[in-house]
């Protein structure tokens, strides 16, 4: 039943997509390096070094931008990321701070 009504709200919120691509791009022109696929809406920062990992996230939450900090061993030491989801609901201004924050930060 949930599969259902999943499709039937893009359905009638069929201009969704469409926002989260424009968004995706919105990041992308932000000359920041993520090894992740241009359109995809999980972008990753990396940041190796842990301590300024943990400021970075704690910077975005201060400014109310909720990201995830990836730190070893999840994923291989010297690779530790941020990883930011993207959302149709994502206004350009928050990610044009977002960007601002992680290049002051880094």
């Amino acid at each position: 039943m949930s599969i259902k009504t999943g499709y039937q709200f893009l359905k009638v919120n069929s201009n969704l997509p469409t926002m989260l691509h424009e968004n995706i791009n919105t990041f992308r022109k932000q000359n920041l390096f993520s090894p992740s696929a241009n359109n995809s809406p999980i972008q990753a920062i990396i940041v190796p070094e842990k301590h300024r990992l943990r400021t970075l996230k704690d910077a975005l939450m201060q400014a109310g931008l909720l990201t995830y900090a990836i730190f070893s061993p999840t994923v291989r030491e010297g690779t530790e990321r941020l990883r930011i989801c993207l959302h149709s609901f994502n206004s350009e201004t928050e990610i044009i701070n977002l960007a601002k924050i992680i290049k002051k930060t880094i």
